[in-house]
């Protein structure tokens, strides 16, 4: 069973307001679609946010799609980040219809959860057979984006700490693990790695800071929860 992990990129006119809320305020840490189902022609989601809970609860507000929410607190980090969940009910847009459609035809899964960034993109893994998650990104609307992070054999261990690296970024880690970089003392240097990587010391420095960087926040965020 094959995965895609990748993001998706909405133009001006199709991205929902509660994303353009994030992409434009410093209110949300994260956001990110737990569960969601469709009665009736109506939407309803659990979300887990990090960030002003008041402030993300008013942007509910003035969005007319959303018929009806209800946010409830968790806990306050030791840096004042308030953590809650919101259920959310909602009536279909046309951008939504359509991505709803690609993303939940027969032979694919969307896995839990699907993340909602700073820069107004959405960030998903998608689960299926080969031909079938083919078909779910070219069904894709016209003014999203896709992205693809990574594409390989599913391993539901594989998102449960995911610092989202790319391959440059990941090859990085694994060339300076299997070179000795990481041992105590150290055997093996910079140059050894960009040797290997077929790049300069300075690029392969960079992959290597920007991934332990990720690798950082993730776990921070992680062990925060």
């Amino acid at each position: 069973m094959k995965y895609v992990r990748c993001a998706l990129r909405f133009s001006e006119s199709m991205i929902h307001p509660i994303h353009r809320f994030i992409e434009d305020h410093d209110a949300m840490v994260k956001d990110q679609l737990l569960y969601g189902n469709r009665t009736n022609a109506v939407d309803s989601f659990l979300f887990y946010g990090e960030g002003k809970m008041d402030a993300y609860a008013s942007a509910l507000d003035r969005v007319p799609q959303i018929r009806d929410y209800e946010v409830t607190p968790i806990s306050t980090t030791e840096s004042d980040v308030e953590t809650f969940y919101a259920y959310v009910k909602q009536g279909p847009n046309e951008t939504d219809e359509r991505l709803f459609g690609a993303f939940t035809r027969d032979g694919v899964i969307t896995a839990s959860p699907v993340e909602f960034l700073a820069d107004g993109s959405a960030r998903l893994t998608v689960v299926g057979g080969s031909t079938a998650l083919s078909s779910a990104l070219d069904a894709v609307p016209d003014g999203v984006h896709v992205d693809i992070d990574r594409i390989g054999e599913y391993d539901r261990y594989e998102g449960v700490f995911d610092p989202n690296l790319t391959d440059r970024q990941y090859n990085a880690l694994l060339t300076a693990f299997e070179t000795g970089y990481y041992e105590l003392p150290r055997q093996g240097s910079i140059a050894e790695i960009a040797d290997k990587m077929d790049c300069s010391t300075a690029t392969a420095s960079e992959h290597i800071r920007k991934a332990e960087r990720k690798i950082i926040e993730r776990f921070v965020a992680h062990t925060t929860r």
